[in-house]
């Protein structure tokens, strides 16, 4: 008769298989570092994004009193208008796009895409001598490569800070008023020291180093997330209440801003200002906004 056989103690019990913890969200507030080597890297990079792209935008009038009076004098201010019009429309217009891109891609090939094209718009630029010439060079391309480092910068910056996240964005979107303070200054001098040409080409460099930077140190916390393209997406957010009056209000407050800024230098001038004191209202109104 065999032996009745003892209960297995805990300790001889095999082990049971622990069950698989629920995978945690990467946007869930706990998994944002808050800071690190690489998140503040990301955080300079962006900073010499925003003072590259925002920046150069914010500086828009000193061409638009320049153009008035020497290659483009030839024609009305509406026409050169257009120049900084559409630098502006094609950084807005492109906001979507880009996302999109940002989405299936990552930061990396757009900055790289953007430094081309905004430093060859503005090396064109100082080679133009036609209308056409300075429409495509620095009225499409420029912007166009603009978009493509402004958007990604805003959104590489988030993706390391929640509970920081106003300070870090304050501190990237300084990079914007920097830039819109030091480029109406710079320019302005330099014309009268090496010519429009030159200067142009120099402002290129300074974009191109920075961008650099940008490239070097710029990454995102988030892998690439590709999704098929639907472009119902694009307008479906429109639907919603709240979401549509935030777009018309700032489609309003974004018409407000460019103007002033295309203009004041020569409303300056007109008003009775020296021109080398009235090409100071710009980096002023920059400083303070």
């Amino acid at each position: 008769m065999s032996p009745i056989s003892e209960p297995a103690s805990d300790a001889e019990k095999p082990p049971v298989p622990a069950q698989d913890a629920p995978a945690v969200s990467p946007m869930h507030p706990s998994q944002f570092p808050e800071g690190g080597r690489k998140a503040w890297l990301t955080i300079l990079g962006g900073f010499c994004c925003l003072f590259v792209s925002f920046g150069w935008i914010n500086s828009i009038g000193v061409f638009q009193a320049y153009y008035e009076t020497h290659q483009l004098s030839e024609y009305s201010a509406s026409t050169i208008g257009w120049i900084p019009s559409l630098e502006v429309f094609i950084l807005m217009f492109m906001g979507p796009i880009v996302g999109k891109l940002y989405d299936n891609f990552g930061p990396r090939p757009l900055l790289a895409t953007g430094l081309f094209l905004h430093v060859f718009g503005l090396m064109m630029t100082s080679l133009a001598t036609q209308y056409y010439q300075f429409i495509l060079a620095q009225g499409i391309c420029s912007p166009l490569g603009i978009s493509l480092v402004f958007y990604p910068a805003i959104s590489t910056a988030t993706s390391w800070f929640m509970r920081r996240r106003a300070l870090a964005l304050g501190i990237v979107v300084a990079g914007s008023s920097l830039g819109g303070v030091i480029f109406p200054i710079m320019i302005p001098l330099l014309i009268n020291e090496v010519g429009f040409g030159w200067t142009i080409r120099i402002c290129a460099f300074l974009i191109l180093a920075l961008l650099i930077i940008a490239n070097l140190t710029m990454q995102s916390r988030l892998p690439p997330n590709p999704h098929p393209l639907v472009l119902k997406s694009f307008v479906a957010p429109f639907a919603e209440g709240p979401f549509l009056l935030f777009a018309v209000g700032s489609f309003f407050i974004f018409l407000t801003i460019f103007v002033p800024m295309n203009y004041i230098n020569l409303q300056g001038e007109q008003s009775g200002m020296a021109v080398n004191t009235a090409n100071y209202l710009l980096p002023v109104l920059n400083a303070v906004r």
